[in-house]
């Protein structure tokens, strides 16, 4: 077996539905190797996250090729599995208010195609309401990944519901951006202090 095929198989079977595998996404090689230092199982990248940090706008406005260089950096920096996010996001198409029965289909056909295809999990970013993440979950024949964000139930309700992944998606980057700006704005007023 080869090392792309055992990671491959390794991350397959960290998707348990009701035992989330919990992914803190990061954007460059240097945040893999802080993820995984810190006890990760696996390494995600967030596509909001790594577009924003080559000055992108996410939306498949970053270049392809661009994507896969810094993708091949981050498999570069670690030995641990690594998954990529490049947006075939139904559920951010509306705010989550406006989810419905049918998007949730929508999301299942889609999943089926998917598995056809080989695909190895259905991500599911916005999607936020635990009745209708219950269904996907029940009705995907992927294992389901959830993004948490201010409004999603706590991660108990996920592992409830049989969701098999939750990822952090662009928090960590936004986290570490405020940070490095707060930073940024305290060196400049000690610089102006006396």
């Amino acid at each position: 077996m080869t090392d792309r095929a055992r990671k491959a198989e390794q991350f397959r079977a960290l998707h348990i539905p009701g035992e989330p595998l919990v992914l803190f996404n990061v954007w460059d090689a240097g945040g893999a190797k802080a993820v995984a230092t810190a006890g990760a199982k696996a390494i995600a990248t967030g596509s909001w996250s790594v577009a924003h940090a080559h000055g992108f706008a996410d939306g498949e406005r970053m270049p392809l090729a661009l994507a896969i260089d810094n993708l091949g950096r981050i498999v570069g920096a670690t030995d641990l599995p690594v998954t990529i996010n490049l947006e075939t996001d139904v559920l951010f198409q509306r705010p989550p208010e406006q989810h419905d029965d049918a998007m949730v289909v929508e999301a299942i056909t889609r999943a089926r195609a998917y598995a056809e295809a080989g695909a190895d999990g259905l991500f599911a970013p916005g999607l936020v309401d635990i009745t209708l993440i219950a269904r996907l979950a029940e009705a995907s024949p992927l294992p389901l990944n959830i993004m948490v964000g201010d409004a999603t139930p706590p991660l108990r309700a996920f592992s409830q519901h049989g969701v098999a992944r939750v990822s952090h998606g662009p928090r960590a980057y936004l986290m570490a951006m405020k940070a490095l700006g707060e930073a940024a704005r305290a060196a400049a007023g000690d610089a102006n202090i006396g």
